[in-house]
């Protein structure tokens, strides 16, 4: 057996495919959530009352272990369910830190 052949023998082997992706994703920092003061929430509870369906938003939220933002237009707004989608991306209205009009 040649040098070349015996050595791919001994060659890593990765048997979990996307194990170590996973690893990777599962150690970003947790981000607490932010203690919005009642300005800050009634400058929010202003503009959720007054968007109207179409109109280009840009929207920041806290999904549970950081903040992301969106941008897009919004598809529906239900003050029913405290909930508004843009494009195919629905938010709670107790996770929005910012809405903005683009």
């Amino acid at each position: 057996m040649s040098n070349a052949d015996r050595a791919k023998i001994f060659m890593p082997f990765d048997a979990l495919t996307g194990f170590g992706r996973a690893i990777h994703n599962a150690e970003k920092e947790y981000m607490p959530r932010k203690i919005l003061s009642e300005d800050v929430k009634e400058e929010l509870d202003f503009k959720l009352k007054n968007l109207s369906i179409g109109e280009l938003l840009s929207i920041t939220y806290y999904t549970g272990f950081d903040y992301a933002e969106v941008n897009g237009t919004l598809a529906d707004i239900s003050f029913k369910t405290r909930s508004l989608t843009i494009d195919e991306t629905q938010i709670c209205f107790k996770d929005i830190s910012d809405i903005s009009a683009l």
